[in-house]
């Protein structure tokens, strides 16, 4: 009984469901999703249309919703050739408050962020650990 326990943990894990909020531009990176979709099922990509000051370099404002479009198309694709599941979601909103909401409801069990070095990044951050959202941050080179 013990070794079936193993594997439906091991099963379970590779059953993950993770989320991805485009925020850097830079998410497309082979490296890197390569090491967000290693052991997860299921991939939600979420583009969030932000009418606030704060987007544009940390996310996309409402001018650039053709260009985040095909960014999430592009990942969405990349996704489908490792026989992964890749949702492509579009929401507009407050990016903190939808990125939390968005991986509460879809059950997502980890947040996927590109590493960036400015005080939203950081913001999200303080967001995500105060409600207790599991989260990873990953550098990507240029």
């Amino acid at each position: 009984m013990k070794k079936q326990e193993n594997l439906t943990v091991l099963w379970a894990k590779f059953m993950s469901k993770v989320l991805l909020p485009l925020l850097s531009k830079k998410e497309s990176n082979e490296n890197f999703l390569e090491k967000v979709i290693h052991k997860a099922k299921e991939v939600d990509v979420l583009l969030i249309i932000d009418t606030k000051a704060m987007a544009g370099s940390f996310g996309f404002v409402g001018s650039e919703v053709f260009a985040g479009r095909k960014l999430m198309d592009e990942i969405c694709k990349k996704i489908g050739k490792k026989r992964k599941t890749g949702n492509a979601l579009l929401e507009w909103g407050d990016t903190f408050n939808t990125i939390v909401r968005v991986a509460k409801l879809k059950g997502s069990e980890k947040i996927f962020l590109i590493k960036q070095n400015n005080k939203y990044f950081r913001d999200l951050i303080d967001v995500l650990k105060k409600e207790k959202i599991k989260f990873e941050t990953l550098n990507v080179k240029d």
